[in-house]
């Protein structure tokens, strides 16, 4: 994840200060990055930052996904060329929350600057049926 600092022409890197990046209890408040971990680098009078930050490109690694989906299948014969499938799947069966990478705002000079605003969505469920002869 590229955290990301608008300065005049360009985008730049801002500073890290130290400490936790990431905010353990994310999945709660929805603030992903730790605000006081990071701070803007100074800008000269034409707008330009008057240095790089020192945080790298990708030091800071987005959440991860956690998925399970889930399918169960059941041939019910009802004579002898005639059958009936019922097929349930179920996608992210355990409705576990994961945050879409390009959710998380990451320009510091953001009013919501670490905040997750979407994720990859909930629990799907899907049945099936289908008569074959």
């Amino acid at each position: 994840m590229a955290i990301t600092q608008s300065a005049g022409l360009q985008v730049a890197r801002p500073d890290y200060l130290g400490g936790n990046a990431i905010n353990s209890n994310y999945r709660d408040t929805l603030q992903y990055l730790n605000k006081s971990a990071f701070a803007l680098v100074p800008l000269s009078s034409a707008g330009l930052t008057v240095r790089p930050g020192n945080l790298g490109w990708g030091e800071v690694r987005a959440p991860g996904l956690v998925n399970v989906d889930f399918s169960l299948t059941k041939d019910i014969p009802i004579r002898e060329r005639l059958h009936l499938t019922v097929r349930a799947e179920t996608f992210n069966a355990f409705n576990h929350f994961n945050p879409k990478t390009s959710a998380i705002t990451a320009s510091i000079n953001s009013s919501t600057f670490g905040r997750i605003t979407d994720d990859v969505g909930a629990r799907v469920i899907q049945l099936n049926g289908r008569l074959t002869w």
